[in-house]
């Protein structure tokens, strides 16, 4: 991964599913990120409308997303309905956005505001599992929270590159 140039703002990072959308939001100084919240997917549109408030509301630079591939590295379903969720979310902010580009992994697409930064996320969960395997909670809480963590990682890795 190279190295990626300071972005203005917080970053969010959001770990996409079918039920629940996991975050973590960066501080200004992109020194501590913290889970945010996990956003239940009832409508898939109004949910990513809520993402876009959090966005505007806490000044959000770059939104870093996650992108399941199979452990070979191919693509499955949810890779797919991640692409389209991602898509979706894009136009959300630019309706153009999609127009003169692809989605491309580890590159910093700042052809909206924020940009977009995706990564392969294949091992966050295992990670996510990892750091919350002493935690007392309940099923739908354990899930919640490994959503939300995931989605720190997500924002460390990206953090760890920045210049």
């Amino acid at each position: 991964m190279t190295k990626i140039t300071r972005p203005k703002g917080r970053v969010l990072g959001l770990d996409i599913g079918k039920k629940r959308i996991g975050s973590a939001l960066s501080d200004e100084l992109l020194i501590t990120t913290s889970p945010f919240r996990a956003f239940e997917v009832k409508s898939l549109n109004q949910t990513l409308q809520e993402i876009v408030t959090v966005c505007r509301d806490h000044k959000v630079g770059v939104l870093v997303v996650g992108v399941p591939f199979e452990l070979d590295g191919s693509e499955g379903e949810q890779t797919n309905y991640t692409v389209g969720v991602i898509k979706k979310l894009m136009t959300a902010f630019n309706p153009k956005a999609l127009e003169d580009s692809n989605l491309v992994l580890n590159t910093l697409m700042d052809n909206t505001d924020p940009a977009f930064y995706l990564l392969d996320e294949r091992y966050t969960s295992v990670q996510a599992e990892g750091l919350i395997k002493n935690k007392k909670l309940k099923n739908e809480e354990r899930r919640k929270e490994k959503d939300n963590m995931s989605a720190l990682i997500l924002v460390e890795t990206f953090i760890m590159n920045v210049s």
